[in-house]
């Protein structure tokens, strides 16, 4: 850094370009979620985040126990864009076996979002107003 930032002025002056590359923008998608006494909350999640983590944006997030899959406490049922969540991994479905999760539910600590158009209920496993 010099002083009065003039290397940075003359590069500017000189139309040069910066000396890192430009960083690709964040992708961001919204996700819906429905509580289990019906009302609902939107939230952004980029690429990859969980659903615990992106609802964790919101006023009620998902409970869970653990955030590795072993406990089954984050249960939602997906509403819409399953395609858009990532696919079910060896561990949460020996989790679901395990916990005798239904087979229509998904943990939210291991569904992933890939895609715009997702909306999902959680399930409150603790009772009603543990989650709100």
């Amino acid at each position: 850094m010099t002083p009065f930032g003039i290397r940075a002025r003359l590069k500017k002056l000189l139309n040069r370009a910066p000396s890192q590359p430009a960083r690709p923008p964040v992708v961001r998608h919204s996700v819906r979620f429905v509580l289990p006494d019906g009302t609902d909350y939107e939230t952004q999640a980029k690429v990859g985040d969980s659903l615990v983590l992106a609802s964790g944006r919101g006023p009620a997030p998902i409970a869970t126990g653990c955030a590795d899959s072993t406990c089954g406490t984050c249960q939602i049922e997906v509403l819409s864009g399953a395609e858009h969540l990532t696919p079910l991994t060896d561990a949460e479905a020996a989790t679901k076996a395990a916990k005798g999760v239904p087979e229509h539910r998904r943990l939210g600590c291991q569904a992933g979002v890939l895609g715009a158009g997702v909306s999902v209920r959680i399930i409150n496993v603790f009772g009603e107003e543990a989650n709100v």
